[in-house]
């Protein structure tokens, strides 16, 4: 069976339509040819044509499928979808049967990462930050005064080594970062270390309760829509960390609902703030154990030991 150039181009959207079903939201329960071969019919094709053309296209698919996954194995992010074992089913997350180990979830909380805006992104920040055991989260500022930092955060470390900072900048972008974009983002935080008082003021912020950070710093970028590859390739060069999307999101969802990251976010104040620390403000369930806090003395000595 032939088909001209326009069926041609129908069913690639088609294809391309179903991927993004597999792959970026919620599914029940998908059988791959059938539901291209009720799409095709949605849009005129005979029922022989469109089964002859699943037919066809299927092994495609699943082809695409795997490749568009393994973008997620990557990631160290569960799939979505898993194998019925025959290649032409697969079952989504909300199915009884998915056995892939996201959250149920997971779509919605990437839906809030993606649309968020600057506001809802520094909560974002911030319960990443809590999540991976930072006890001080501050806001540092939204704009053109905050040394190239929204976020700032104590990670505490074992006994006998130094606590870390974490100085992250957020991007409500409503697409991926680019080299270029990745590139200022880092030059303005460079800048910024130059502002000595102001950077001050954060290390008095983060250095309460008698634990001071070491003089090492880690620089992330949190983008709403992550960064391209090659904002990914500049960011590594450079040495800047960062997590995508589907990373953030499954960080917070195994733990919180959706609705409790939106309260959370309307704790955030909108300017800097260095007296409230967000660390408090997370629900309790959701804080990560604290390591012991050394003493004064113990905290000097890694810190000579380290600086």
């Amino acid at each position: 069976m032939t088909i001209d150039r326009r069926e041609t181009q129908e069913v690639s959207r088609l294809i391309a339509s179903l991927l993004r079903e597999l792959t970026e939201g919620p599914v029940e329960r998908i059988i791959i040819s059938t539901s291209l071969e009720e799409r095709m019919r949605s849009i005129g094709f005979s029922p022989l044509v469109a089964y002859e053309i699943s037919e066809e296209h299927t092994p495609k698919v699943i082809e695409k499928l795997e490749h568009a996954l393994q973008d997620w194995d990557f990631e160290k992010v569960p799939r979505p979808v898993t194998s019925s074992g025959n290649g032409r089913v697969v079952f989504g997350l909300r199915s009884t049967k998915y056995d892939g180990g996201l959250p149920c979830n997971f779509f919605d909380v990437l839906e809030f990462v993606r649309t968020a805006d600057e506001h809802e992104l520094l909560g974002i920040a911030a319960l990443a930050n809590i999540a991976v055991g930072c006890d001080r989260v501050f806001v540092t500022d939204k704009g053109g005064g905050d040394a190239g930092v929204d976020i700032l955060a104590r990670l505490p470390m074992p006994i006998g080594y130094p606590s870390v900072l974490l100085a992250t900048q957020c991007k409500a972008y409503a697409n991926p970062l680019s080299q270029l974009e990745v590139d200022s983002a880092w030059h303005r935080y460079n800048r910024g270390l130059g502002e000595s008082a102001k950077w001050q003021q954060f290390l008095n912020a983060v250095s309460a309760n008698g634990l001071p950070v070491s003089p090492g710093r880690v620089f992330s970028i949190l983008a709403s829509n992550g960064l391209s590859p090659q904002g990914r390739k500049t960011a590594v060069s450079l040495g800047v960390s960062f997590s995508s999307p589907r990373q953030i999101s499954l960080l917070l969802s195994p733990r919180l609902e959706l609705e409790d990251i939106k309260m959370f976010c309307t704790k955030v104040p909108r300017s800097r703030n260095l007296n409230l620390n967000l660390a408090q403000e997370a629900p309790l369930s959701f804080k990560a154990p604290q390591l012991p806090v050394q003493s004064r003395g113990e905290q000097s000595a890694a810190e000579s030991k380290f600086g």
